[in-house]
């Protein structure tokens, strides 16, 4: 009898009973936005990631021979948090009462160390060019209008748009005065799922279980079921590579100028505060995806009386 999950070891079965867990994994949440799922599974494939204990890896997808000998070890992958950028784009953006003084005072620092790398005539130019980059990154907002600024999310349009989930502890923090921004790092919780609520990974999952059923299953479940899939797209392998060159497409399409701007709000103003890696500045943060249900196809289609 095959294991039922990918990979084999999907810890806690106690709500497996759950015919939508049974068929998923733990992984779903209707009230995920098409935009955040989108978000997730491209901050999955274009994260570095690593399997149980196995070198870190920066491709897309692991290699096809890793994937047809992955058995217990999850995979995990350590998403960027980007907070220097979404604290710029998307402060009002946010709800009043959500803006603590601490981030208002490092939105001003960020505000002045840009205004510094900025040449021109007059400060009041400076001004209106600050307001216009802005203006043109909310513009890119793709979910979560109204939330804390760090909860909310970008449209996927380009590598540097992928941000980790952050949430901050409102509660907690409201005792925090004259703290400064290296100071707070604790009161934001970036292994919650609140928004990004694991479907990007679910989809991702799924992708890696697919490319590891055997060819000769797939061609007997397209002739059994009569899918005129060309002999390409029946062979794991040759998707995989395909898979594999989309993804560098993405990475190498999106737009280059923009990517530089949204790096230099996020770094290049000031790398120590993006919150990229852990306290000691030194480790990157990873995140497990849990796992899926290997098989999803009924043995016999429901009968509708």
């Amino acid at each position: 009898m095959p294991n039922n999950y990918f990979p084999n070891n999907p810890g806690n079965k106690s709500s497996m009973d759950n015919p939508a867990i049974q068929l998923f994994g733990n992984r779903l949440f209707m009230d995920q936005t098409v935009s955040e799922l989108l978000v997730e599974f491209f901050l999955v494939a274009l994260s570095p990631k690593r399997i149980g204990n196995q070198t870190e890896f920066k491709t897309a997808l692991p290699e096809f021979s890793t994937l047809s000998n992955w058995e217990e070890d999850e995979i995990a992958y350590a998403p960027m948090a980007r907070l220097n950028l979404k604290l710029f784009s998307f402060l009002g953006a946010s709800r009043i009462e959500s803006r603590h003084t601490i981030h208002r005072n490092h939105y001003r620092e960020l505000r002045n160390l840009m205004a510094k790398k900025i040449r021109t005539s007059s400060d009041n130019d400076k001004d209106e060019i600050i307001h216009s980059i802005e203006d043109l990154f909310v513009g890119f907002q793709g979910a979560g209008r109204g939330r804390t600024w760090c909860a909310q999310s970008f449209l996927p349009v380009s590598e540097n748009f992928l941000t980790g989930e952050t949430i901050w502890s409102e509660k907690s923090a409201r005792k925090l005065t004259d703290e400064n921004w290296l100071d707070v790092f604790t009161y934001f919780k970036m292994n919650q799922h609140a928004f990004l609520a694991r479907g990007g990974e679910l989809i991702y999952l799924q992708l890696c279980n697919a490319l590891t059923v055997p060819q000769e299953d797939i061609s007997h479940w397209c002739k059994t079921h009569k899918v005129g899939f060309t002999d390409d797209e029946q062979n794991p392998l040759w998707l995989h590579q395909e898979l594999g060159s989309e993804f560098d497409r993405y990475t190498k399409q999106g737009p280059n100028t923009l990517n530089k701007l949204a790096e230099f709000v996020d770094t290049s103003l000031d790398r120590e505060t993006s919150f990229n890696t852990d306290q000691s500045g030194d480790i990157r943060r990873f995140v497990t995806t849990g796992w899926c249900n290997r098989y999803s196809e009924q043995n016999e289609p429901p009968k509708i009386d």
